[in-house]
């Protein structure tokens, strides 16, 4: 079977708005029910999506050998020659999925609920932005259902995640940022009192601002293993700016503690996870030499928003950043993944519509002038 996925078996991705999908890579925005309606969390009952017949029709497919449309982003990325969810998630749970029972693997995206607003962010991913985007771009929140967000507060849903631990072999805990979430170390503490973390991987995405060492030694120290990967779209004052109104003093000194209980065996891991834009190419080359004199590895990734994009730059900032990073290389950097500077020149080269480079300048400016910051003052070079 050539298109074939584990995760709608032992799989399932809760997103910031409380709807339900098999993983985060999937095509559409949620699994279906008989009436049209989006299974979410706030609507619907686990066990109802869980057992849904569409959900049962997607597994038939796939058993059958269809490599269907909903696992198109997989597909993808496999023909450009990324190891996708696809291929490491069937890896990592090898099983008989026809008598499979519970789920595996659940990605649990903790609401909006952040505090940072950045500059790459949207209103679905930070409730800071959407308080923003209210005052600034009242166009643009026409609909948004801001109650939906807060689905992390019904204590049925933490039950019924409860009874589903029992299975659960990983969890990946995204948000907004989980760690300001009360709700979820509750969840964590109960893993722990029941001796069910054992068994339990966790994964976290963090902006690593808020640090408590009770996280660390009362509750990641029992479970199987701990991974953090640290949200930081470059460093000093490119940091800030990105992130704002982080505090790069804050995250360089909870960063180290961190690190200091990955040495200690604590924890198993701790990456950054960098994104790559238009507000933060310019500092590739002094992040990578940061992370490397710390020992810690930064995974890249490509901002999917056209208007947030590297390609929305001048040819003349392009052309500097270009050979900012070419000539700034280094074979040693700590990469979590196999990339070298050609990765960022495809990003450079990107062809974007002018739409989205209208809209950027206009978002970065309204929202510089809002939080009396300057893009040019961190990038000079950014003249059309």
């Amino acid at each position: 079977m050539t298109g074939y996925c584990v995760m709608p078996w032992v799989g399932m991705e809760v997103n910031n708005n409380g709807n339900l999908r098999p993983c985060c890579a999937w095509a559409e925005e949620s699994v279906l029910d008989e009436n049209g309606d989006k299974y979410n969390i706030n609507t619907h009952a686990i066990s109802e999506y869980q057992n849904s017949d569409k959900l049962k029709d997607v597994q038939q497919r796939i058993l059958a050998g269809d490599r269907i449309a909903e696992c198109s982003k997989c597909f993808h990325e496999e023909s450009v020659g990324v190891r996708s969810m696809r291929i490491r998630k069937n890896a990592q749970f090898p099983t008989d999925v026809e008598t499979e029972i519970g789920y595996k693997s659940i990605d649990m995206k903790i609401s909006n609920l952040c505090n940072q607003k950045c500059m790459i962010c949207n209103a679905t991913a930070s409730s800071m932005i959407a308080a923003e985007n209210k005052q600034l771009f009242p166009e643009l929140m026409q609909g948004f259902n801001y109650d939906e967000f807060n689905w992390y507060q019904n204590d049925d849903r933490w039950n019924e995640l409860k009874a589903l631990a029992h299975d659960v072999h990983h969890l990946d805990f995204y948000g907004g940022e989980p760690w300001l979430i009360k709700k979820q170390w509750e969840f964590i503490a109960y893993l722990v009192e029941t001796g069910l973390s054992s068994h339990i991987s966790l994964n976290y995405a963090t902006n690593g601002s808020v640090f408590n060492d009770k996280w660390f030694t009362d509750y990641f120290a029992n479970f199987k293993n701990v991974t953090i990967l640290l949200s930081a779209d470059g460093i000093g004052d490119t940091f800030e700016y990105v992130r704002y109104p982080a505090k790069w003093n804050v995250f360089a000194e909870n960063i180290q503690k961190i690190i200091d209980y990955r040495d200690q065996g604590i924890i198993e891991w701790v990456g950054i996870a960098y994104t790559v834009s238009a507000f933060s190419m310019h500092n590739v080359i002094d992040s990578l030499k940061y992370y490397k004199e710390i020992n810690v590895p930064v995974w890249f990734n490509l901002v999917n928003e056209g208007e947030f994009s590297a390609g929305v730059l001048s040819a003349d900032a392009k052309e500097l950043l270009w050979q900012t990073i070419e000539d700034g290389w280094q074979d040693d950097f700590l990469l979590s993944d196999q990339i070298g500077p050609e990765f960022f020149k495809a990003a450079l080269d990107c062809d974007i519509e002018q739409k989205w480079k209208d809209l950027f300048k206009f978002k970065t400016a309204a929202r510089d002038h809002h939080r009396d910051n300057s893009f040019a003052a961190i990038f000079p070079d950014t003249k059309e």
